[in-house]
């Protein structure tokens, strides 16, 4: 293809409108993702603070092992979500020399941390758990700590609900790690709740209350180890859904018809860094290609989400 051809039918296609069916689902302004960022993660920790204080006396009140085990997972909650809090403006910070990715995967890093220490804390809630159910001979958990659970599990699913509506719309892996954290607690405490209204039955009965802290560290154990594997894919640069390359390779082909190479895109946290081999025509000048870089830049950060920067491997044919 010669120049003038090249630059001809570059200068014929039309740009790319907003209603294009390339476009995937609307990304929320940047302003306004960070603003409902910083409130759901304020939200957060405030809601752990006060499963803290619920559940620990709650605990402490009734005599309730599950109420106490409950109240070790939210101060775990509480530490966790006050650390993703950090690390989620952290991750937004621009590539510099020493991280020339940018440090989007900080996020991805703090998730991982979260569920196997979550994973710890269940296996530790297990087996404290078993040991309550031999040695216990005193007698089950007082009725004062229902109302203690069953506000819990209240807090806790309004927390569930407000994470992970916002960790879809803002993609974020520590919002869901939130998110997730929450429903292993709604769960746990709704078990509690129950295992304290059996225990009310009889002595023969108070050892449902041990057995609630067993299915607390049983749902932790679970959950942690569900989140760490359906997280690895993220490691390996999975591309966010079906046909993406295909997409990536339709605009870059309606800027450049002719010569793509290959499209490599590399995974920078949320977003993706795509690597884009062109081969350019031995006529091809310099002008020439920087405007078809541009062009094919533009549209691939306008057309296709998730894109966050776009490199060239240009060679000549």
């Amino acid at each position: 293809m010669s120049t003038s051809a090249l630059w001809e039918s570059k200068m014929k296609i039309k740009k790319t409108q907003g209603k294009d069916s390339l476009k995937a689902a609307s990304v929320c302004d940047t302003e306004a993702c960070a603003a409902c960022s910083r409130k759901v993660l304020h939200w957060t920790i405030c809601a752990n603070l006060l499963l803290v204080v619920l559940t620990m006396m709650g605990g402490v009140l009734s005599g309730s092992v599950g109420l106490m085990a409950d109240g070790a997972q939210a101060i775990f909650c509480l530490i966790t979500s006050a650390v993703i809090s950090y690390s989620i403006p952290l991750s937004k910070k621009r590539s510099d020399a020493k991280f020339p990715f940018g440090y989007g995967k900080l996020e991805l890093v703090v998730a991982f941390a979260v569920y196997s220490i979550l994973f710890g804390l269940g296996l530790f809630v297990s087996i404290s758990s078993v040991g309550v159910m031999f040695a216990r001979n005193s007698g089950g958990p007082g009725l004062i700590g229902l109302p203690f659970a069953l506000a819990a599990v209240l807090v806790t699913y309004l927390q569930y609900r407000y994470n992970d509506c916002a960790g879809k719309k803002l993609s974020s892996w520590g919002l869901t790690a939130n998110a997730q954290n929450a429903k292993a607690d709604m769960l746990t405490s709704a078990a509690v709740s129950l295992g304290i209204l059996l225990s009310q039955m009889g002595p023969g009965f108070a050892i449902f209350d041990a057995l609630a802290a067993f299915v607390v560290g049983f749902v932790i154990l679970k959950d942690s180890v569900a989140l760490w594997l359906s997280h690895f894919k993220f490691i390996l640069d999975k591309v966010p859904e079906p046909g993406y390359l295909e997409k990536i390779s339709e605009v870059v082909a309606g800027a450049f018809p002719g010569g793509v190479r290959f499209l490599k895109p590399k995974r920078i946290g949320r977003k993706f860094w795509v690597g884009v081999g062109l081969e350019m025509p031995e006529s091809a000048s310099v002008q020439d290609l920087e405007v078809v870089q541009q062009d094919i830049k533009a549209r691939l950060i306008e057309n296709i989400d998730w894109i966050e920067e776009v490199d060239f491997f240009l060679s000549k044919g």
